[in-house]
């Protein structure tokens, strides 16, 4: 995570907007990071609108990001197991 962003604020927020259900890290990471996919299945879809929203997320959280990079980066990559 940028400096200045607490990763358990930025998956509540996800959470309890939006209902998109992310985790926080653990132990010494729990501020620093997010884990995605942590609670059951997960299909590429599921996946680019996690990327999206968190995109949107961070951003709301004052991070400089550029929205889609992370989703287009996804898709390019699926296209190549589902097409």
């Amino acid at each position: 995570m940028p400096e200045g962003i607490d990763s358990t604020k930025v998956v509540k927020f996800m959470r309890d907007e939006w209902g998109i259900f992310m985790a926080a890290g653990q132990d010494d990471y729990k501020t620093k990071i997010v884990r995605i996919g942590t609670i059951g299945y997960q299909d590429y879809f599921d996946t680019i609108m996690g990327l999206a929203a968190f995109e949107m997320a961070m951003k709301k959280f004052g991070a400089d990001v550029e929205l889609g990079v992370g989703v287009k980066a996804a898709q390019e990559v699926f296209m190549s197991h589902l097409c």
